[in-house]
C-alpha cells in the first residue's frame, strides 16, 4: 500500500505505471495529483539540466557540452551544490511560467528505450492502452486546491494571463499555434465570461484548480476505472482543523483550499497548526476527522473504504467508478453518493482536448 499527496502522488501513480514496479504494490491512496497532472513531469529537462550545470559551473554556459558531459558532471557533484543550484533556477520563475500550471522543473520525466527505463511511453497513453499494474486506487480533490493563503501576488499573475490570454492554454495540449487563439478565448469565455480576471480573480482561481488539479484527476480517474477498481472522492469540509476556517462550514464548502484534508488524517504540531489533540476542535471536526481516517484505513486493510456498514460512515456504500457510470463521495459535514464531479467543466475540458488537442497527450 502506498499513501501519497499532491506532488508525491504523481510519483505514486508514476510508480503504477511503470513496468519495473510490478507485483510490489496491492493499492494506492492518491490526494490532489495524478500521473496525469500537468506539473507532473517535464519535457524540458535537456534544457534544464544545462542550465543547471552551468549555475554551478558558468563554463557550460559557452562549452557545447554532451549530454553525457552533463550526466557525468552533475552525478559528482555534492547534493548541496546541485540544491543550491536548483532553488536559483526555481528563483527564475516567472508568473507566465508557474510550475503548478506548467511543469515543476525536476519532475518525472520520459527516458528513452533503453535497459531500465522507469518510463518510457507518454503516460496518458499508458493509462488509456491500459499498460498499467493492477493496483486499486483511492483518489481525490479538494473543492478549491488552488485558493491562496496570501493573494498579495495573485494580481500580478492575473495581469501577466490577461496581457497574453494564450498562456490560459495548457502547454500539454500540443495544440496548433494557429489555434491558440481561439482556445484561450473559448478558456477565458468559459470561466469568465463577461468580466476581466482581474475583476473576477475568483474565478481565475477557479481556472487554475482546475488546470493544476481537477481535470487530470478526474481523466485518470476515468481512464483506470477501466482496468481495475478506483474510488473517488472530493472533500469539501471547511473546519478550523484543516488551518484555513475559524468555524466550521456546514454543508458542503467550495472554498476547501489545497492539504487542508491531511489534517483530518495526520496529526500536525507546528506552530501555527497543532492537531495532536482533536479534542480542542469543534465537534464536527473530530466526526469528518473520524469519517477520513476510517475510510482510508479500511481501504489499506480492505482495498474497500466501505466494506460493511457503519454508522460513523452513516450507512454509506462507496461505490468504485464504473465507465460511463462516475460515481463518487462526496466530504463535507456530512456524505453523499453523487455522479459526475465537476461534470460542466470536465465537458468542456473534454471537449477542447478533442477539438484542438494533439496526441500523444503526456498529461491531461
Amino acid at each position: 500500500m502506498q499513501f501519497r499527496h499532491s506532488k508525491t502522488g504523481c510519483k505514486r501513480e508514476n510508480r503504477e505505471d511503470s513496468y519495473y514496479r510490478c507485483g510490489l504494490f496491492r493499492a494506492a491512496i492518491c490526494e490532489s495529483a495524478s500521473s496525469l497532472s500537468v506539473w507532473a513531469n517535464q519535457k524540458n529537462q535537456t534544457e534544464l539540466s544545462y542550465l543547471l550545470a552551468s549555475i554551478v559551473n558558468p563554463a557550460f554556459a559557452t562549452y557545447n557540452a554532451t549530454s553525457s558531459e552533463i550526466y557525468e558532471y552533475l552525478r559528482k557533484l555534492p547534493a548541496y551544490e546541485i540544491d543550491r543550484a536548483a532553488h536559483q533556477i526555481h528563483l527564475m520563475e516567472k508568473p507566465s511560467d508557474i510550475q503548478i500550471l506548467k511543469g515543476v522543473y525536476w519532475g518525472p520525466v520520459i527516458e528513452h528505450e533503453h535497459k531500465g527505463a522507469f518510463i518510457n511511453r507518454p503516460m496518458y497513453e499508458m493509462l488509456e492502452d491500459g499498460d498499467v499494474n493492477d493496483v486499486k486506487l483511492l483518489i481525490g480533490v479538494n473543492s478549491e486546491e488552488m485558493l491562496p493563503s496570501d493573494f498579495s501576488n495573485l494580481g500580478q499573475t492575473i495581469a501577466v494571463f490577461e496581457d497574453d490570454l494564450e498562456l490560459l492554454v495548457p502547454n500539454k495540449l500540443n495544440a496548433k499555434d494557429s489555434d491558440k487563439a481561439v482556445i484561450a478565448q473559448k478558456i477565458k469565455d468559459f470561466y469568465s465570461p463577461l468580466l476581466n480576471f482581474s475583476v473576477n480573480q475568483r474565478q481565475f482561481i477557479k481556472y487554475q484548480s482546475d488546470q493544476s488539479f481537477a481535470r487530470s484527476i478526474l481523466k485518470a480517474t476515468e481512464l483506470e476505472s477501466r482496468w481495475h477498481d478506483v474510488y473517488v472522492y472530493e472533500f469539501e469540509y471547511h473546519g478550523p482543523l484543516g488551518k484555513f476556517a475559524d468555524t466550521p462550514f456546514i454543508g458542503f464548502s467550495d472554498d476547501v483550499r489545497h492539504t487542508e484534508e491531511i489534517s483530518y488524517l495526520l496529526c500536525h504540531s507546528y506552530p501555527s497548526l497543532n492537531t495532536t489533540d482533536v479534542t480542542k476542535y469543534p465537534v464536527s471536526d473530530q466526526i469528518v476527522q473520524k469519517i477520513m481516517t476510517t475510510l482510508f484505513t479500511n481501504f489499506a486493510k480492505y482495498l474497500n473504504p466501505t466494506p460493511e456498514k457503519m454508522d460513523i460512515l452513516q450507512n454509506i456504500t462507496w461505490p468504485s467508478v464504473i465507465p460511463d457510470n462516475f460515481q463518487y463521495l462526496a466530504i463535507g459535514s456530512w456524505m453523499e453518493v453523487r455522479r459526475n464531479p465537476m461534470e460542466n467543466m470536465y465537458r468542456f475540458w473534454n471537449e477542447i482536448f478533442s477539438t484542438y488537442g494533439q496526441k500523444p497527450f503526456i498529461s491531461y
